[in-house]
């Protein structure tokens, strides 16, 4: 096996020491999701370890994740009756018709089981005739829950950029950064930049 695929393998089974899931059985959940550049490969870990039925993955994700469902749509003020109801769908969905394996590692798994509980909460409150927490006066459905996917992947992206950019600008010379800020912050074109620095 390919040494970069091993150290993304044994990076990731490092988070759950406990579950035994193959290199192959994970390295082939994450190529065909085109997760391999995914920076939450212990989230996929799991995800795999339940669709592949591993000992131990269940209890470790109802630990860790399922466990604070109750919580989160506590915060929407979900009536004890809703919350109940969508905690019994979402394992039923996750588990029972394996929804898990649809978690490609683009977002947190939190993040994402938290998008897929809200989804099954407006359900749920639509069907007892009530108003999803946002809801009131729109036609449309609610998109918090892919809102907040959205914007915790931007965050990290941006996160990444800031990171890439201060290594770039780190390796160039004095000249080089003085021609970028002028171009960028002060709109300077090419043509005035070359009679500045005296070059072509």
């Amino acid at each position: 096996m390919d040494p970069r695929l091993v150290d993304i393998y044994e990076t990731a089974r490092s988070n759950w020491p406990g579950l035994r899931l193959s290199a192959e059985q994970f390295i082939r959940h994450v190529t065909e999701r085109q997760a391999l550049e995914s920076t939450h490969m212990a989230d996929l870990y799991l995800a795999c370890a339940c669709a592949a039925g591993i000992p131990g993955a269940v209890e470790a994700l109802e630990r860790d994740y399922l466990a604070r469902v109750p919580g989160i749509l506590g915060l929407q003020h979900r009536s004890a009756e809703t919350i109940d109801e969508v905690c019994q769908k979402l394992r039923e969905k996750l588990l029972v018709r394996d929804g898990i394996s649809s978690y490609s590692g683009e977002g947190k798994l939190l993040s994402w089981i938290e998008v897929v509980a809200k989804r099954l909460a407006n359900k749920e409150d639509r069907s007892r005739g009530g108003t999803p927490p946002g809801d009131a006066g729109s036609g449309d459905p609610p998109q918090q829950g892919a809102d907040l996917e959205r914007d915790a992947i931007k965050k990290r992206i941006v996160a990444e950029l800031q990171v890439a950019v201060r290594a770039a600008g780190s390796v160039l010379s004095h000249e080089q950064r003085e021609i970028l800020r002028f171009h960028y912050r002060n709109g300077m074109s090419e043509s005035r930049l070359a009679k500045l620095f005296n070059t072509s």
